[in-house]
């Protein structure tokens, strides 16, 4: 989740991120840009210290810089991506005719499953069910009977959760696998009709006890720090509806480990189907440095061309890997509450009558060697 994590909730003071700098390639250089300099604001082009932003993420043919929260609402800029980061055009030359962004699927056609939808099957699921305390502090709603759930046919790697008008924590689990000993993990995920739900229909996490770092008093608790990556998830905290794959931070920001990237033009919460891949490098010595994104769900394997994408690196050194055994689990979830029953913080949904609903299927996920023996071998392999 973008500033609060699903398992702990802790307070992010103001300004923090400004004391961080960014570097972003421009396909010449990586140039250092102070989010603390205000250089180039004013100017309604980039400055000199603007560098080209990733493609992918923010269009062909833009800028990024970095500004002060107070800016970021100025004239100049032709969008604010978060609190301390804009978008302007190209300093040199006529901007280049962007490229299409893939028409995203409208909601009636949001295929949730390739086949017909069944009960959820607790006994042949690659999926558990979360117990009363394994849910976290930002839902306080009731769990629902895993009955209500549902999962598609012939894929016991998949989940079905939909919300309606009862407030409610829906959440699965998977088993503990050692992060060291991933590979990558592919998916298909859809979501429809959730703009105003907060959802995350496939995220990783550390084991609940290793999520905070207990070796100081009193526990140091935040999503940035813990190893923790939503895949996919809404959120509402922004003033307006998110898409993203979310490191920690701010929505759409930066964190020592990478950028959180959203996507929301391309494939939006009132409709989306997508495939998400995640590889971790394997070279001797690795600190663990993740690539992941998103592509079309027509894509098959690893997306070949990525509609957005980011790093995560040194995973092996976040809170979740150096303390404990560096054990993790998949998860997915909507947090549907009322008002006063999400703790402070996070993404609380806006609706509490919408009816949304979310799916992750076609799981897998590759390990290095043999699986733990209770992970489901539907959706766990050895590479």
């Amino acid at each position: 989740m973008p500033v609060f994590s699903k398992l702990m909730l802790i307070a992010v003071g103001a300004g923090v991120a400004n004391a961080l700098p960014i570097i972003v390639p421009d396909g010449q250089e990586n140039r250092v840009v102070d989010l603390d300099s205000s250089a180039g604001v004013a100017l309604p082009a980039c400055p000199s210290t603007c560098s080209t932003c990733p493609d992918a993420q923010f269009g062909e043919g833009k800028c990024c810089y970095n500004i002060h929260n107070d800016i970021c609402s100025g004239d100049n800029e032709e969008q604010c991506i978060g609190p301390n980061l804009a978008v302007c055009s190209m300093e040199h030359g006529p901007e280049p005719t962007p490229s299409p962004s893939p028409s995203p699927s409208p909601s009636p056609s949001v295929k949730l499953c390739e086949g017909k939808t069944e009960p959820f099957n607790q006994l042949t699921s690659a999926w558990k069910q979360l117990e009363q305390g394994e849910v976290n502090n930002n839902c306080k709603a009731p769990i629902p009977d895993p009955s209500t759930y549902q999962q598609c046919s012939g894929d016991p790697t998949s989940i079905v959760l939909a919300k309606w008008d009862t407030p409610a924590c829906e959440a699965v689990r998977s088993c503990d696998f050692p992060l060291k000993e991933l590979v990558s993990i592919e998916a298909d995920i859809a979501i429809e009709n959730c703009d105003e739900t907060w959802v995350a229909p496939l995220w990783i996490t550390p084991t609940p006890p290793n999520w905070c770092d207990n070796r100081v008093s009193p526990p140091s608790c935040n999503q940035g720090a813990s190893g923790e990556i939503d895949f996919v998830e809404t959120c509402m905290n922004t003033g307006k509806s998110t898409v993203a794959t979310s490191l920690g931070g701010n929505t759409c920001g930066h964190n020592k480990h990478g950028d959180s990237i959203c996507f929301e033009q391309q494939y939006p919460a009132t409709g989306m189907q997508l495939h998400y891949t995640l590889t971790v490098d394997q070279t001797p010595g690795s600190s663990g440095k993740a690539t992941m994104g998103v592509c079309d769900q027509t894509s098959k394997g690893t997306c070949e061309k990525y509609v957005s994408s980011t790093t995560y690196s040194d995973w092996y050194k976040t809170v979740g890997c150096v303390q404990g055994e560096c054990k993790f689990q998949l998860r997915s979830d909507i947090w549907a509450a009322y008002d006063g029953q999400y703790g402070k913080g996070g993404c609380p949904s806006k609706s509490s009558t919408q009816s949304c609903t979310v799916s992750a299927r076609n799981i897998k996920v590759t390990l290095n060697k043999e699986p733990p023996a209770d992970c489901s071998k539907a959706m766990f392999f050895t590479a």
